[in-house]
């Protein structure tokens, strides 16, 4: 799964309501602290890892289920060979079909269950099938699984940063660096976006994602500079384009964040 800062999703239409994808063999690998107003399931089949959602940390296991609710700043960190499924169901979806319901909260992890393992399955099964009714399944299943998640996993009990003013000051901040991260940009300026001093920025950003600003900020430019060079440019050109303004500073960023030397990353 490609981790992004504040993801659109903008793959979703009418005939595909949702997103599926797998990742395993990743020990020791961090996914980036990303927030979406989008529902994300995350179903464990091998090894454990550690799930952060804003200021909780879940033990994710096999047959474990994660609930990511919308608006909730999450990340991954895995270990011994984790391998899990990723969901993300397009919220007009929920909103045309779960109207009553659409602002209830999930609960966070469930430790198992059967029947929504089996249908998650089901669904896994038909997503990868050549069947000329797929779509139609595939929303009869999503239908299933919500229907069973609003009845047996809700909960009225509003999570503790689920409306910290703190928690929605650094989503903002982190909208605004994804948008123009190949800018330059300054704690001082970051701050004014989220109208507090720059140390309370600091503060606030590092508790809710375990990042420096800085730190994000590299990742980030790393992250679609690699994107870049996969797709044939020159190390030069994807640094520039990705806000750095020294290469030798880019290549050693970029070697900290993504384990190789820019000139490294094989076009594809």
């Amino acid at each position: 799964m490609p981790s992004i800062i504040f993801e659109n999703h903008d793959y979703f239409s009418e005939s595909n309501c949702f997103s599926l994808g797998y990742a395993e063999n990743f020990a020791d690998k961090k996914f980036s602290p990303n927030w979406h107003e989008h529902i994300e399931i995350l179903v464990c089949k091998k090894g454990n890892a550690t799930i952060t959602l804003d200021d909780r940390k879940y033990s994710f296991a096999k047959n474990n289920i994660i609930i990511v609710n919308p608006n909730v700043i999450h990340s991954f960190k895995g270990v011994e060979n984790a391998g899990f499924y990723c969901m993300h169901i397009d919220s007009s979806f929920i909103k045309v079909n779960f109207e009553n319901v659409r602002n209830t909260l999930l609960t966070e992890f469930i430790e198992y269950d059967q029947k929504l393992l089996e249908i998650f399955d089901e669904l896994c099964a038909t997503y990868n099938s050549d069947d000329c009714l797929k779509t139609a399944k595939i929303k009869i299943l999503l239908l299933k699984l919500l229907i069973l998640l609003f009845e047996n996993h809700s909960t009225d009990n509003a999570y503790s940063t689920y409306n910290s003013k703190a928690y929605k000051r650094t989503k903002n901040v982190m909208s605004y660096i994804e948008s123009n991260f190949s800018n330059e940009l300054t704690l001082n300026q970051l701050a004014a976006i989220a109208n507090i001093n720059k140390y309370q920025l600091a503060r606030e950003f590092k508790a809710a994602t375990g990042k420096s600003v800085f730190q994000y900020i590299n990742h980030l430019r790393c992250k679609a500079a690699s994107a870049m060079l996969k797709n044939g440019a020159s190390v030069t050109e994807a640094g520039e384009s990705c806000g750095f303004k020294n290469l030798s500073y880019f290549s050693a960023t970029y070697k900290k964040y993504i384990g190789v030397l820019p000139g490294k990353t094989k076009p594809r």
